[in-house]
């Protein structure tokens, strides 16, 4: 049963039911406050990222650097440089380009920052949830157990970029519903637009907010229910509007996705491969949550499991089960996790399930810390085991860099972002990923075009020459017009033939 009050403005609150809130019994009493909790959590989540910020640059990092620069120097999105993002994520590595001129080092400090600022906002969302302790909770499970290096959090992906408008979206809904004042349910609407136009599948916080007014109906439902989603509208009606067209956007943003890379495209085995692939990064990631979380399930609020099963549909969703995609779990996890927490401190068999989550969180720690101190060659093999070759870019860039000028544009074949990111030369064609030779008609023919013009000044070859027919060229197309001139790391540079 909904509690309604008067607001101060002579309005109603739609008040969170009382059976729907934390109870505050089963909060530990934390030795500090919560201003305390919350800066050993943020300690924590900056302490987790650091040894790792060092790793090689990952193919979407680099991809969406380059395609940045591009972009801020005239490339048209989705038409000359081509990329299946939105651009908020796109603004967010522009803003990266003014820091270092977009370093790796900076790069890995944006994902540091957004870490940070995650964790703020979770722990405001907990706050009103279930007040002081909750929320304290909340920040140490968060800093400690939600930024494993095993789903990739101390790299800037999408999801973790997303996460931080569609968490501080649950906390507006959330205030709205406990205190009243549409300002804040026309926020949580406008940051939920902000999260999708950043990552397509952060829809998860605003979709249970959504679910909750149909089925709770509080107060007012019908009305927030529109401001929200008209307020949502409004970032992706701005980023179609800014595109150069709305049918490139919407293949780029919306269809590309749905044709080739989806949960729903594409052979099942192949999907089912990734999905229990990928199960082992979730296992060694979140583990310890895993365990907390399931416990507090049943106690979490309505609002808590609604945005688990969002933000579940969300990773599905996309298909691939790259390990970055469960951090958009991470924050309705950690919200659960911290009831569960609380519920084995208060259970008759609170010694068996404590242990379990020891055993858990220790589990997770002799996993991750002996990689902190191990050769970079063994990090990428342990992180990305699909991606061995972001060891060896570094070399590869640099081969390409001596060879070649400023002015001059690359091709690299299967592409590989980070290769043009490194080397910082411009890409022949505006095809970054592999994966758009695989799917795209265009790309391949892109490719074979430039090879046959002589656009690039050289052309890297990744793995052997002969392989290139499944990346939709042939030798004899790189043969005719270039000549090898090193071979380094796995990869083979070729130069024009002048």
């Amino acid at each position: 049963m909904t509690i309604v009050s008067q607001s101060g403005d002579g309005g109603t609150v739609a008040r969170m039911p009382a059976h729907d809130r934390v109870p505050p019994r089963w909060a530990p009493r934390l030795p500090g406050a919560l201003p305390g909790a919350l800066v050993l959590g943020s300690a924590l989540a900056v302490a987790w990222r650091l040894p790792f910020a060092g790793l090689p640059i990952t193919t979407d990092e680099a991809g969406y650097a380059t395609v940045a620069r591009l972009w801020s120097h005239g490339e048209l999105l989705y038409r000359q440089i081509w990329v299946d993002r939105p651009q908020g994520l796109l603004l967010v590595f522009r803003a990266v380009l003014h820091v270092n001129d977009g370093s790796p080092g900076a790069i890995r400090g944006a994902a540091i920052v957004a870490g940070v600022l995650l964790l703020l906002a979770l722990t405001a969302t907990a706050f009103e949830l279930g007040g002081r302790r909750y929320a304290a909770t909340v920040a140490l499970l968060g800093g400690a157990f939600g930024c494993s290096p095993f789903i990739e959090s101390f790299t800037l992906a999408g999801e973790l970029v997303a996460s931080v408008p569609a968490v501080a979206s649950a906390y507006c809904f959330l205030r709205w519903l406990n205190r009243g004042g549409m300002q804040w349910i026309a926020l949580a609407g406008l940051l939920t637009g902000c999260a999708v136009m950043v990552k397509q599948s952060a829809f998860d916080a605003g979709l249970a907010a959504a679910i909750l007014l149909v089925t709770a109906r509080p107060a007012g439902w019908r009305r927030a229910l529109g401001l929200l989603v008209g307020a949502a509208l409004v970032p992706v009606a701005a980023c179609v509007t800014a595109a150069p067209s709305a049918g490139d956007w919407w293949f780029g943003v919306v269809s590309y996705r749905g044709q080739g890379d989806s949960l729903l495209t594409g052979p099942a085995a192949t999907r089912w491969h990734e999905l229990t692939g990928s199960l082992q990064a979730l296992g060694e990631g979140l583990a310890p949550l895993l365990v907390l979380g399931l416990r507090g399930l049943a106690a979490v609020p309505t609002f808590v499991r609604l945005w688990l099963g969002t933000a579940l549909i969300g990773v599905l969703g996309g298909g691939q089960f790259h390990a970055h995609y469960y951090i958009q779990l991470v924050p309705p996890l950690t919200l659960a996790a911290a009831v569960g927490l609380e519920r084995m401190l208060v259970s008759r068999r609170r010694a068996l399930e404590l242990a379990v989550a020891l055993a858990a969180a220790l589990a997770a720690a002799v996993t991750v810390l002996p990689a902190a101190g191990a050769s970079t060659a063994s990090q990428v093999r342990l992180f990305f085991p699909h991606d061995l070759h972001l060891a060896d870019d570094a070399t590869v860039a640099r081969a390409v860099a001596a060879r070649t000028t400023a002015r001059d544009t690359i091709l690299v074949v299967p592409p590989t972002a980070s290769i043009y990111y490194l080397a910082r030369r411009r890409p022949a064609v505006g095809y970054l990923w592999v994966r758009n030779v695989q799917t795209i008609p265009a790309a391949a023919q892109a490719e074979r075009r430039a090879l046959a013009t002589g656009a690039p000044a050289a052309v890297v070859v990744e793995g052997a020459l002969r392989d290139v027919r499944r990346d939709g060229v042939t030798p004899a197309e790189i043969l005719s017009r270039y000549r090898r001139v090193a071979g380094t790391a796995g990869a083979t540079v070729y130069l024009r033939r002048d």
